[in-house]
C-alpha cells in the first residue's frame, strides 16, 4: 500500500500525459487525412449493425462499425457519434432498441 501512495500520483500524471499525446496524434491524423463525407450512415450497415447488436454477435458489430466509421456525416444528428460511444461502451442492447426502426 505505500508503494502505492508514493508512486500513484507520478502513475496518474504519466497516464493523462499518455492520454493527451494520443488524443493529440488522433487529431493530426483526422485533419492530414480527413474520411470521406456522406451525409447520414448507409443503411445497409445500420441494418447490419443491427443485426449483429440484436444477436449480441461483436464479431459482426465490429465489422458493421468498422462501415460506418469510414466516413464523416454530414446530416446524421449525432447518431453515428452515439453509435460509436455506445459501441465503446458494449451497450449492444442500447444500439439495438436505438435501431430496431430497421426491423423489417
Amino acid at each position: 500500500m505505500d508503494f502505492i501512495k508514493e508512486n500513484n500520483a507520478s502513475f496518474v500524471e504519466a497516464t493523462w500525459k499518455l492520454v493527451n499525446e494520443l488524443e493529440d496524434i488522433f487529431t493530426s491524423m483526422d485533419t492530414e487525412n480527413p474520411k470521406p463525407k456522406m451525409d447520414k450512415p448507409d443503411n445497409n450497415a445500420l441494418v447490419k449493425l443491427y443485426n449483429a447488436c440484436k444477436d449480441y454477435d461483436i464479431g459482426a458489430a465490429d465489422e458493421a462499425m468498422a462501415l460506418i466509421d469510414a466516413y464523416q456525416y454530414e446530416n446524421d444528428d449525432g447518431l453515428a457519434d452515439w453509435i460509436r460511444k455506445n459501441m465503446d461502451m458494449m451497450n449492444l442492447k442500447d444500439i439495438a432498441e436505438k435501431l430496431s426502426y430497421l426491423d423489417k
